[in-house]
């Protein structure tokens, strides 16, 4: 597996510093749940950042970012639903951590052919809700245009994952050493799309 370029590294660390500096100034008193789930959400982007910097692409396969990374569509979409559908925040909680909850146990409890269903399902949901939900409160007028910069990050790090996915099949979409390459800069144009959207929420 290729290394991690001096220019991506760079990006990478670009990425952990905005995502701590939204961990820091995100949220408010008055919406603890949402304040905790987007805190959740740039916290992970710190850590995979972080891991990333020091351990190289080779920790991609490590089955603890695997789970890691199904945090980052469910603490977003949990934010988002608590904020402005509070009446389904705990039927959505119960969601989060019944899907969490299944990844980790097929990914380390006990290990089948059903880790990559569970994980595309977990991750589908959460990432369709993360993606047409803000669509849907623009078009009910509940907030401004703004909040359609958290259905941009969703899809980059949907496509993001997706190229990882199919780089474990026999016809990967990409090159391995493309979309290792290009993966850095997805993550920092996550993040970016995910903190412009917390102008507006």
């Amino acid at each position: 597996m290729k290394k991690i370029s001096l220019v991506n590294r760079f990006l990478l660390l670009l990425m952990v510093l905005l995502a701590a500096y939204e961990v820091v100034t995100s949220g408010s008193d008055i919406f603890p749940w949402v304040t905790w789930s987007f805190t959740v959400g740039f916290g992970v982007l710190v850590i995979a950042g972080l891991l990333l910097i020091i351990l190289g692409y080779p920790v991609l396969k490590n089955r603890l970012v695997i789970v890691l990374s199904t945090l980052i569509p469910l603490s977003f979409s949990l934010g988002l639903v608590a904020r402005f559908l509070p009446e389904f925040r705990s039927g959505f909680l119960v969601f989060v951590m019944v899907g969490l909850g299944l990844v980790i146990y097929t990914r380390f409890v006990r290990v089948n052919r059903f880790a990559i269903p569970v994980v595309a399902v977990v991750h589908g949901l959460s990432g369709v809700t993360l993606f047409l939900f803000p669509f849907y409160l623009v078009f009910s007028r509940l907030v401004n245009w703004g909040v359609v910069w958290i259905s941009v990050g969703s899809l980059l790090i949907g496509s993001g994952g997706l190229l990882l996915t199919f780089l474990k099949t026999d016809t990967p979409l990409l090159s391995e050493d493309t979309i290792l390459t290009i993966f850095p800069t997805v993550l920092l144009l996550t993040t970016i799309s995910f903190a412009l959207s917390m102008v507006v929420i």
